[in-house]
């Protein structure tokens, strides 16, 4: 069930015990982080193109490929405690389905930061200027 804990209540330990609900909720949050470096590059002070930085730009492309495959990959990579992302220790997704409703979250989410943020500058640049 959801909330229950990773650990055993009263046992001390380091290992991490993958499960479904932490995976997802790790999943989900790299979907914010990078919808929010996109949202944050875009307005005051810089209002300049993403690809007037271009360490920036590809390191955003490499990093949104890799979240996607986190997510959509077949459970046999991502949750393969000998793969590449096996230090990670994810869990098993329960379905195909889960992961795509998981993927169009992460998709909804950056487009509502996306959009909040071009609302906001918008109302900002209509707002008049103290002293102009």
């Amino acid at each position: 069930p959801l909330g229950c804990p990773t650990r055993p209540v009263g046992t001390e330990t380091a290992d991490n015990v993958p499960i479904v609900e932490a995976t997802s909720a790790f999943s989900y949050s790299l979907f914010q982080y990078i919808a929010v470096a996109i949202a944050f590059n875009t307005g005051p002070p810089f209002r300049q193109r993403m690809t007037s930085n271009p360490l920036f730009f590809w390191s955003l492309i490499l990093l949104t490929a890799a979240c996607v495959f986190l997510v959509v990959a077949p459970d046999d990579i991502v949750a393969n405690p000998h793969g590449i992302v096996g230090p990670l220790k994810l869990a098993r997704y329960p379905n195909a389905a889960f992961k795509l409703r998981l993927f169009a979250l992460g998709v909804l989410n950056a487009l509502a930061i996306l959009g909040c943020e071009r609302l906001v500058s918008a109302i900002s640049d209509a707002l008049p200027r103290p002293g102009a």
